[in-house]
């Protein structure tokens, strides 16, 4: 018979056996937050001995994460220990220019916790190895007129040449009074007051009761049109650009001349014999002419939208008409139930 045995301080013997013999195998557990040293299970032997020593159970830790000075990654804790001991934190910190920590929650701290994982001891620092990254300034944003040179990155200390296309002039210079444009600690590019100054549009001026909004009529620069008087509005909100290279509208005739729009598409309130509404057309024999009414207009579906910029208008001249317009009222609408 083997003698009888004590259960580890923070511990449990997991038998009910108050009396052990040759063969009896007795296992041992510790508490939660303590962890085992030495052998989980003795055997009681032939000879009645025990083959081995009751184990231990010493308070759990978690391994210390090593600081990294290549990138400013420092791990400091309360307890100047080999290890971390199970629940305390490790505050994580960096220490270089333009290398922050993550912006995350838990970028700033590590904790020690029971958490088993595959090729991972069961207490160690939770989350993935912190880091000291450079800031990133994103993609440069593009100024008119100006060539970027090469850059590798978009993160701190990266840099590329500040050039101006052809027809314009390098201004300006950096905080370090150069044409380089470097990303900075603070996650910004530095482009000082550098710009490409270039051709310039013209006044484009604005409508009566309407006022442009613009801040200069440099080349790429683009210019906003409004109205003054309650209850209109642009014909469109679209801006307008200052293009180097701009292409030439053709303005051209929409087809009631020349037959495309057909007579189909024209019709009026009312019309007289040999003066319908068809030969509304400019080149017409005759003409339109309504009868005499308060108010008789030509209606004509153009097919789809146009920008309408001149009306030519002659008067009719035959042997039982002559007249001539007094008056033009001009209305518009894209959809048929406006």
């Amino acid at each position: 018979m083997c003698p009888a045995l004590n259960a580890p301080e923070n511990g449990v013997i997991l038998s009910t056996k108050s009396m052990f013999h040759y063969g009896d195998v007795v296992s041992f557990l510790c508490d939660f937050a303590f962890v085992m040293v030495g052998n989980p299970t003795i055997l009681c032997t032939s000879n009645g001995v025990w083959n081995g020593s009751v184990p231990s159970c010493e308070y759990a830790h978690c391994d210390r994460l090593p600081d990294d000075p290549s990138q400013g990654l420092l791990f400091e804790s309360e307890s100047e220990e080999k290890y971390i001991p199970f629940f305390e934190n490790v505050t994580v910190s960096c220490h270089e220019v333009g290398k922050p920590l993550r912006a995350t929650v838990t970028s700033g701290f590590r904790q020690c916790v029971f958490d088993p994982h595959d090729g991972m001891p069961a207490h160690w620092l939770s989350g993935a190895r912190p880091s000291c990254p450079r800031i990133d300034c994103g993609p440069p944003p593009e100024t008119p007129g100006s060539t970027y040179g090469f850059y590798a990155d978009t993160r701190y200390k990266a840099s590329f040449f500040f050039g101006c296309e052809e027809t314009f002039t390098l201004a300006g210079k950096t905080s370090l009074n150069d044409n380089v444009i470097r990303c900075q600690e603070d996650g910004t590019w530095d482009f000082g007051d550098l710009r490409c100054e270039g051709p310039v549009c013209e006044d484009p001026g604005h409508a009566p009761d309407g006022q442009q909004i613009a801040i200069s009529y440099e080349q790429g620069a683009e210019v906003q049109f409004s109205c003054l008087r309650p209850g209109y509005e642009p014909y469109s909100s679209e801006p307008i650009k200052c293009d180097k290279n701009a292409e030439c509208k053709v303005i051209k005739p929409i087809g009631l001349s020349t037959g495309v729009i057909p007579d189909s598409a024209i019709n009026a309130t009312s019309q007289r014999l040999n003066y319908e509404a068809r030969n509304i057309r400019l080149n017409s024999a005759t003409g339109w002419c309504g009868k005499t009414e308060p108010f008789t207009y030509v209606t004509v579906d153009l097919g789809r939208t146009f920008i309408i910029t001149a009306l030519l208008i002659k008067g009719v001249v035959t042997n039982d008409v002559v007249g001539r317009p007094t008056e033009i009222r001009f209305f518009y609408k894209v959809q048929e139930a406006e």
